[in-house]
């Protein structure tokens, strides 16, 4: 693995280390604040305002006020186009956009299906006891995998070379060449 990676992780795992042993200020804080204060002296801390003096008047809560009403012609803004027509309108493209959904439908079943994009992004590899590991990114999770190895019940790792891994989409049975990055 590279010596900069290595250093970077070994530098954060310290310094969370670090983090997880100092002492937590708030639970201090509350705890010295509980033991000074006197059961029944909640009037009297700082900031508090006492029953039946006139800020406590002000301090209550308003009264809510209703929303108001909405216009009949703003609300149709948000609405979508197809049900801004005119219903007479409204059946006629209906129709016309069922009778291309259809059409839609029935190309793309004939059509093989593309092979998306390989989810992961491969940031190294490493030999472990004759045997080279490759390490697959994403947003998710990190990934450890082997030639042969099943990613996601999708995806095959048939070949690590010089710069690239070769993949195959399993649904389709199509090659797919992933360089480095």
């Amino acid at each position: 693995m590279n010596r900069a990676l290595w250093i970077a992780l070994w530098s954060s795992g310290a310094a969370a280390m670090a983090v997880s042993v100092l002492p937590d200020p708030t639970t201090d804080t509350v705890a010295a604040v509980s033991r000074d204060v006197p059961r029944g002296a909640a009037g009297r801390l700082p900031g508090a305002v006492p029953p039946g003096s006139p800020r406590a008047a002000t301090a209550a809560p308003t009264a809510r006020t209703p929303w108001p009403e909405i216009d009949a012609m703003a609300g149709r803004a948000w609405a979508p186009a197809s049900l801004s027509l005119p219903l007479s309108q409204h059946a006629a493209a209906s129709a016309a956009q069922a009778a291309a959904a259809a059409a839609a439908a029935s190309a793309s079943a004939s059509a093989p299906a593309a092979t998306p994009p390989f989810p992961y992004a491969w940031i190294g590899q490493m030999e472990v006891e004759g045997r080279v590991q490759i390490y697959l990114s994403s947003p998710q999770r990190l990934v450890v995998a082997h030639e042969g190895d099943v990613l996601d019940a999708n995806w095959r790792v048939d070949a690590v070379m010089p710069g690239r891994l070769q993949i195959t989409w399993l649904p389709t049975d199509t090659p797919v060449a992933v360089a480095a990055r």
